[in-house]
């Protein structure tokens, strides 16, 4: 018969058509078919987890407006671990301080197992006052202001020296701490450079000048040495006259004081002549003037010098009279003169006239 040794043979090696072959092929797909079961296992568990094997019960209110302790109390209650239970303060204008603002899971979702519930609560109103930066570094100084909302283009440096403030800590802020922060407002940071090195000067040695012997001087000349050797004069009593006697000095004459020093002068009293009364005022004085008999005129104007004998004082004066044929003369008064003799020159419508003397007693 039929020989099958040129049978061929498949890619082990074995014959084709022989048992062997044929078993091979059999177990080979029984791998690939448990490898794929496998697989899909996975697949599905994959996608059964993502699909919500995570997914709790718990629902997810809205807890804007609670306070925090109460979100933590019903959500606890609920099943849920506090631990992932999150808390943020934050400051706001509008919300309550204590209360929610916001939540990071929305409301009627259900949460995961994986899930960490975030609420940010309010700490109160923002407060824009500038803290007490004094003693701090400036880079924290800095970032304080930047957390306050101060623009970095609004914060200046200056530095100046301080004896009570550590060199490179600040010192101060202009406006002061506790200042209303406005936003655009621009803020001075003032930082120490340390205690002001001060060279010591050594002051110049006083000079000193020696007091000259001036008793028994005259006042003047007594001033005139002290004040040649830059000292200051003060004299007793003020109103001495220059020629007074010098009678004591102090301090005296000999002693080494500094320049400008004052040297008091006493000086003798002096003998100046009382003042000479002063003379009485006569309220009114009469004086007789004899009328020329060749005016014809009716009104005549009378002109008059005064002259005190006695001082040389002279006084003027006009009166109006009438020509009055029953009597040849005028009877003149004067006011207010000094007690004293005088002399009259009159002259009558500034033609002829007379002399005449009299006493203002």
């Amino acid at each position: 018969g039929y020989n099958n040794s040129n049978q061929g043979n498949d890619d082990d090696g074995i014959p084709y058509g022989s048992n062997q072959n044929k078993d091979g092929k059999k177990t080979k797909k029984y791998a690939l078919i448990t490898v794929g079961v496998l697989l899909l296992a996975l697949l599905t568990g994959f996608l059964v987890s993502s699909l919500g094997d995570d997914v709790t019960n718990i629902v997810m209110k809205d807890y804007e407006g609670y306070t925090y302790d109460k979100a933590v109390e019903e959500l606890t209650k609920s099943g849920w671990d506090e631990n992932k239970i999150e808390r943020e303060d934050v400051k706001s204008d509008e919300v309550e301080e204590g209360k929610i603002i916001s939540q990071n899971i929305e409301p009627e979702m259900k949460l995961k197992e994986s899930d960490t519930v975030k609420f940010k609560v309010s700490k109160g109103a923002v407060d824009n006052s500038i803290p007490d930066l004094k003693g701090l570094d400036l880079n924290e100084a800095k970032d304080q202001l930047i957390d306050l909302g101060v623009d970095t283009a609004n914060i200046e440096t200056k530095y100046q020296f301080s004896d009570d403030v550590e060199k490179d800590k600040v010192i101060k802020t202009e406006p002061g701490a506790g200042s209303n922060y406005k936003d655009g407002d621009k803020i001075i940071i003032y930082v120490s450079k340390g205690k002001e090195e001060v060279e010591e000067t050594q002051e110049p040695e006083e000079e000193l000048v020696n007091i000259p012997f001036v008793e028994g001087s005259t006042l003047k000349d007594a001033v005139s040495a002290l004040e040649a050797k830059g000292l200051n004069v003060s004299v007793s009593p003020a109103d001495a006259q220059n020629d007074a006697k010098v009678i004591s000095q102090s301090p005296g004459g000999g002693q080494d004081v500094s320049e400008g020093s004052t040297v008091t002068l006493t000086v003798e009293a002096s003998n100046t002549p009382e003042p000479e009364p002063t003379p009485k005022i006569i309220e009114s004085t009469s004086v007789k003037v004899r009328l020329p008999g060749d005016i014809d005129d009716d009104d005549i104007l009378l002109s008059y010098t005064i002259t005190n004998n006695d001082t040389g004082d002279v006084f003027s004066g006009q009166a109006d009279t009438t020509k009055d044929q029953y009597s040849p003369t005028y009877e003149l008064v004067i006011n207010d003169i000094p007690e004293g003799r005088y002399k009259i020159d009159y002259t009558f419508n500034n033609q002829s006239g007379g002399s005449d003397n009299f006493v203002a007693r």
